[in-house]
């Protein structure tokens, strides 16, 4: 079977299963199990596939049919041009988000040597691009939940700044008491909760299957 036979079959099944974008997900699921760019596998779409990548697409497919999001079975999806491991237990970078951190960053380069907190930090995408984008900045990382940290310290280690900014584990809802060692802030950013409890079963599946803690 060659990649072009694959992912007509993948993307006819993801349609049937009721898969919005369903040719962007298919390709996207092989270019994880080939682990090939998009060029060098359209480059390569009529060759044979080599031995287990259809197996792999298969395991694949079903945990998508099943509702698990897209981005949790590529296990990383991209924010604000740099890549972000994600999976069970932290909240999937959106759009939205991408324009918060962008409003946290203009924020954040109005002063020397910012201090900026991103509470429920999850990820981490939102400080971690801040950081990033403003050097300058002392960035810390506000988290509760043992799952998200697993993420939130890979990611500081992927973009090399291990060192550069804590993590705190706390609950935010504790208040600033809880935090009073902390230096004073000049921006706080938080991509919290922001669904009401009543709404949650009518979220789309793939929305579902994120931690109910990050979205109620």
């Amino acid at each position: 079977m060659t990649g072009f036979e694959l992912k007509k079959a993948l993307t006819a099944a993801l349609e049937r299963g009721g898969v919005e974008n369903a040719a962007f997900e298919a390709q996207q699921m092989l270019q994880c199990a080939t682990g090939k760019t998009a060029s060098q596998f359209l480059l390569s779409q009529n060759a044979p596939l080599p031995s287990g990548v259809p197996e792999t697409v298969d395991a694949l497919k079903a945990r998508r049919l099943a509702g698990e999001p897209l981005q949790y079975l590529l296990g990383a999806w991209d924010f604000l041009g740099r890549t972000f491991f994600v999976g069970d237990g932290v909240l999937i970078p959106r759009p939205e988000t991408e324009e918060l951190c962008e409003l946290a960053i203009s924020e954040a380069k109005k002063a020397a040597q910012p201090v900026v907190f991103d509470l429920c930090a999850g990820s981490g995408c939102i400080g971690l691009s801040v950081k990033s984008e403003v050097p300058s900045s002392q960035v810390l990382l506000i988290e509760k939940f043992d799952g998200a940290l697993v993420f939130l310290n890979r990611n500081r280690e992927s973009l090399g700044l291990t060192r550069l900014v804590p993590v705190i584990q706390g609950d935010v809802l504790r208040g600033a008491d809880a935090f009073s060692t902390l230096p004073r802030p000049d921006v706080i950013v938080s991509n919290r909760p922001y669904i009401e409890t009543a709404a949650l079963p009518g979220l789309q599946r793939e929305v579902r299957r994120e931690p109910k803690t990050a979205l109620d």
